[in-house]
């Protein structure tokens, strides 16, 4: 805004400010109705492969109360997943205090642990060996979405879901189909 007035740029980022708190209005009631979803028992035994085995969908909240599963895309994911996911498993992000976050996969394990590393994901990284957890837990409107960066592709998802754990029963309580970078 080289050469703008003075009067012109305070206007501008007026309504900058104006949209700006909107949005945050606007997200703060969507995760709000997203928490209070009715949530809904997880049926069969999901197996995950990590680097200490095979694991169930249980034991991947290690002791923990939420599990927040970021699903990748072909090995990779969008950094928008990344940012929500570490933002949710923080108390002062609006998460909860007790919440686990992992990336799951159904490319192999080696695969997803390069990923990681070339990333900087310092959360646990599985692999699905269910194939129907995407299916079932991912976007529901179709294996061909948009990506946050308008490209297409089989798989491509910026999904995040949210498990809870009460009473040794693993429940699904939302999938994001919108995450915010």
């Amino acid at each position: 805004m080289t050469g703008t007035s003075p009067e012109a740029i305070a206007r501008a980022r007026r309504e900058l400010a104006e949209l700006e708190a909107e949005l945050a209005r606007q997200t703060d009631a969507l995760e709000r109705m997203r928490r209070g979803l009715p949530w809904f028992a997880v049926e069969g035994v999901p197996r995950f492969l990590g680097v200490t085995g095979e694991l169930t969908l249980a034991e991947v909240f290690e002791g923990r109360r939420q599990l927040l599963v970021c699903h990748l895309d072909s090995g990779s994911s969008c950094e928008g997943c990344r940012v929500w996911c570490e933002r949710m498993a923080r108390p002062e992000g609006g998460g909860e205090p007790d919440a686990r976050v992992v990336a799951v996969t159904a490319r192999p394990l080696e695969e997803a642990l390069v990923w990681a590393r070339e990333h900087g994901w310092d959360h646990g990284v599985l692999q699905s060996l269910d194939p129907s957890f995407d299916q079932r837990f991912g976007d529901p409107r179709s294996s061909r979405v948009r990506t946050s960066r308008g490209r297409t592709g089989e798989g491509a998802s910026r999904v995040v879901s949210s498990f809870v754990l009460h009473e040794g029963q693993a429940y699904h309580m939302y999938s994001s189909l919108t995450v915010p970078a």
